[in-house]
């Protein structure tokens, strides 16, 4: 059921290279399903609405009732992707995640999502161990026109957006923020999978 506060969508970004990953890192393995399968199961068990946004829809053809759309910016990293979940939801806001975070949590979500009807910004934007965390974050379609500013000037930077658009930015406590790691390489793969006390 939808636990949202106002009408958000979740939207999962599957469209990166996986370079140094060394293969897709959205098909490992965890908990009996894919990185990706895992991470539509957390949202959709809290938005109604859950797009996954690729470089190819026809990619991901077997996911059933999700939306799969294709990245209106190819090329350009998370920024295009971000563009377009906002641009191709049917709700006014969107928590954004990446596709590579096996220990996603929706309770970290639901707090998060608490925050956002009186957050009066453009996004609320997550800071663990004094970072900003972009993709775990809630950007309302209002980002829409600054993001596209930022891409004709060749800037695709996602927290160079910060810089021009209304940001909440939200602490969470140290029970949430498992739910932020992520992995980028077979090590990284292979230590959390040990730590995180996750099955394959």
């Amino acid at each position: 059921m939808n636990d949202a506060p106002q009408p958000v969508a979740g939207v999962v970004l599957a469209g990166g290279k996986s370079t140094r990953m060394g293969r897709d890192k959205s098909l490992l393995r965890v908990g009996g399903t894919t990185l990706l399968g895992r991470t539509i199961r957390v949202l959709a068990g809290i938005f109604d609405e859950v797009l996954v946004v690729a470089d190819r829809a026809d990619r991901f053809d077997a996911l059933g009732n999700v939306g799969v759309v294709e990245d209106l910016v190819p090329d350009i990293g998370p920024l295009g992707g971000i563009y377009t979940g906002l641009k191709e939801s049917a709700n006014p806001s969107c928590f954004v995640v990446a596709c590579d975070m096996p220990l996603l949590d929706p309770g970290a979500i639901s707090k998060q999502l608490s925050i956002w009807p009186a957050a009066e910004a453009d996004a609320l934007v997550p800071v663990v161990n004094g970072r900003a965390e972009p993709l775990h974050s809630v950007y309302a379609k209002e980002c829409l026109p600054a993001i596209e500013q930022q891409v004709e000037r060749g800037d695709h930077r996602v927290r160079a957006l910060f810089d021009v658009v209304r940001v909440h930015f939200w602490h969470p406590g140290p029970e949430d923020v498992r739910s932020f790691a992520n992995v980028n390489t077979p090590d990284e793969w292979a230590e959390l999978m040990k730590t995180g006390g996750l099955d394959p």
